[in-house]
């Protein structure tokens, strides 16, 4: 069972999630992974703020976004290896610097999807706004 991040409080302020990492929250529980830092605006604040979790990544390798995540910015940012997956819109920067890995987009997908991409597949299956794979 993949680990599962449901956007509870959505936020007029972007959030960045880079610190979200597939392969650390590989090793983490839901609590755990609920008390990284992101940074919302200028200031850090736990992830739990604003999404619920569940489920593990530890035997499949996947994370899931689920959710209106438009203002949710650097998902799967550096991904090596593994599934991201995103049902919903995803954010700006979205798979940028990835080596490895699949990103899949149930939606669409703002700015900036795949910037200084090296490797690994992002598949979005609506709408990607504009600075594609830049």
């Amino acid at each position: 069972m993949p680990l599962r991040l449901r956007l509870r409080n959505a936020s007029p302020v972007p959030i960045e999630v880079d610190t979200v990492r597939l392969p650390t929250v590989r090793e983490q529980t839901s609590d755990q992974v609920l008390a990284t830092e992101v940074l919302h605006g200028n200031v850090r604040e736990p992830l739990g703020e604003f999404f619920d979790a569940n489920g593990s990544a530890t035997d499949d390798n996947t994370l899931v976004w689920e959710g209106d995540c438009h203002g949710i910015k650097r998902i799967a940012e550096r991904l090596t290896d593994g599934l991201v997956r995103i049902e919903g819109i995803a954010g700006m920067h979205l798979g940028a610097e990835m080596t490895g890995g699949d990103v899949v987009v149930d939606g669409d997908a703002t700015d900036w999807v795949g910037a200084e991409m090296k490797g690994g597949r992002i598949h979005v299956r609506g709408g990607v706004g504009h600075q594609l794979g830049a």
